[in-house]
């Protein structure tokens, strides 16, 4: 788009057409990015000389952690639970050494499906995925045609979905806290309840 501004419209749809671009989707998103930026500024999360700085903007660009964390912010409650099958193992000269399931063996579910599955599309990055480091995932949109597909995913960890998800419930008798009581995790009383009053200060902010 910087290239419009400086040389023209026309020349840079002629990019746009030599480089298999789409100058209808790159307005769109230059559009969305615009007003992003005047609402973190009319939330007072960024002033004028921020926004202008596009190094600043992207200071934690870089950190999966923080993605992730806006990612799930962004797109809960669109949340999956990854079931991997039983654990099997291979024989080794060092011992027994734990096998990756195949892509096929996860079975993915939704939460408002009721129990239903979905299923992760082909075209997906996440199709050919094995393992998980967390067991949950946030996704943008779903189909159904013969099955329920899924096609834009990626992981949510347990503290963001505990800090940026739904409503944060703690089950003393039962060792859980859990969020919008289906999405539950294993958790001393006293961890869980730090992890609630953190969630309350940062839902105040």
């Amino acid at each position: 788009m910087d290239s419009a501004e400086t040389q023209g419209v026309g020349p840079a749809r002629q990019f746009c057409n030599e480089n298999c671009l789409s100058w209808t989707v790159l307005e769109t998103a230059e559009g969305v990015a615009r007003q992003y930026r005047d609402a973190l500024r009319g939330l007072g999360f960024a002033s004028p000389e921020t926004l202008s700085d596009a190094d600043q903007l992207d200071e934690h660009s870089q950190k999966a952690k923080v993605v992730q964390g806006l990612l799930c912010a962004a797109l809960y409650p669109n949340v999956l639970s990854a079931k991997l099958p039983k654990q099997r193992f291979t024989e080794t000269a060092h011992g027994a050494v734990p096998l990756d399931p195949k892509p096929s063996e996860i079975k993915y579910f939704d939460s408002d499906r009721r129990g239903g599955r979905v299923f992760i599309h082909p075209s997906s990055v996440n199709f050919k995925r094995a393992s998980y480091r967390s067991p949950w995932l946030v996704y943008l949109a779903k189909m159904e045609t013969q099955r329920v597909y899924v096609f834009d995913s990626t992981i949510a960890s347990p503290y963001a979905l505990l800090l940026f998800g739904g409503e944060v419930n703690v089950e003393y008798d039962k060792g859980l806290v859990s969020v919008d009581r289906w999405i539950k995790f294993e958790a001393p009383g006293q961890i869980a309840v730090l992890v609630r009053e953190l969630r309350s200060r940062l839902d105040k902010l």
